[in-house]
């Protein structure tokens, strides 16, 4: 029983309310995202959901992961328009490339100062998806895994992307697609300030079967873990939010109840229950002491020579 190990107090906020922010979600469904006759199309997409969740005067409006057709920082001009037109600032995925190096990165743009040269780049990569890994990079051929984009350069460390809201910042502590399967990397992110973990992701690669909501499922877990509201924002699915107490609060979902189609929707996002974790404060301290105690009565029967083990042996 590990429950009272993540059920702890909630934040002191000095009487202050929680923090509530509208963010318009932009579930595009881009399919062949690098194919160059497929740039207009899904320049088109972004474009019109951006422009309809624009009028519901969102604070803030969400891209899903690799969400621009070229590099950010090379093609950043008609991202710039749209939030200045719009007035609303817009983070969403996208590549960024500076020199030899591609990143999968998170960016923001804002009304007044267009691409912000300050992001998050992918700390963990996918091996054989977005890099070939040592000795394997020298096998000949094996680098087209990767696809058009070629191999990703890692992030070295975790950079925050602010939001000003009415005289505070909200601080969102971004994670790239898989980088939600990794405990460390969420507690990493909210120690580093964030509020609101957003995760943008691209599950269209798996098809509309089961793996978008299993991947939603590590979300969930996440935000218990560390006490904290989730942001989703996925190309093709399950894209919502879900609350520190692992509640999904909202989802977007099209007229039969499905999580996989293109559309847009606003969704209000509160910290209302964001609290101190055991996790957030000592880390995996006690799944490495229940490790540690488990090998040490494990050694202590095995050098007591306990029938167990002799029955293993035959």
């Amino acid at each position: 029983m590990v429950a009272p190990f993540f059920l702890s107090r909630t934040i002191d906020t000095e009487g202050e309310e929680p923090l509530k922010l509208r963010v318009g979600i932009c579930q595009p469904y881009l399919l062949d995202k690098w194919k160059t006759e497929k740039v207009h199309q899904h320049k088109a997409i972004l474009k019109k959901q951006t422009m309809l969740l624009a009028a519901m005067k969102p604070d803030l409006i969400v891209w899903p992961e690799a969400s621009t057709p070229y590099a950010l920082n090379l093609d950043r001009q008609w991202v710039e328009e749209l939030s200045r037109q719009s007035g609303i600032p817009i983070f969403l995925g996208a590549v960024i490339r500076e020199e030899q190096n591609s990143y999968n990165a998170v960016a923001r743009v804002l009304p007044d100062k267009g691409f912000d040269p300050i992001w998050y780049a992918k700390r963990t990569l996918v091996p054989f998806g977005e890099y070939v890994p040592f000795p394997f990079r020298w096998i000949p051929g094996l680098r087209r895994l990767v696809g058009p984009v070629g191999n990703f350069t890692s992030g070295e460390f975790f950079q925050p992307l602010d939001l000003p809201k009415k005289g505070k910042e909200v601080v969102f502590g971004p994670l790239i697609c898989y980088e939600d399967i990794f405990p460390g990397l969420a507690r990493d992110a909210v120690r580093g300030g964030g509020d609101i973990l957003f995760v943008t992701t691209n599950d269209a690669w798996f098809g509309e079967e089961g793996c978008a909501e299993q991947h939603a499922a590590h979300s969930v877990l996440r935000a218990v873990e560390v006490g904290r509201p989730v942001l989703r924002c996925g190309n093709a699915g399950w894209s919502g939010w879900i609350d520190p107490l692992g509640y999904q609060r909202e989802v977007l979902e099209d007229e039969t109840g499905s999580v996989y189609f293109e559309g847009a929707g606003v969704v209000e996002v509160s910290t209302w229950a964001s609290r101190e974790t055991f996790y957030l404060k000592f880390g995996d301290f006690f799944a490495q002491g229940c490790a540690a105690i488990t090998f040490l009565i494990l050694f202590a029967l095995y050098w007591r020579k306990i029938p167990f083990f002799e029955t293993l042996k035959s």
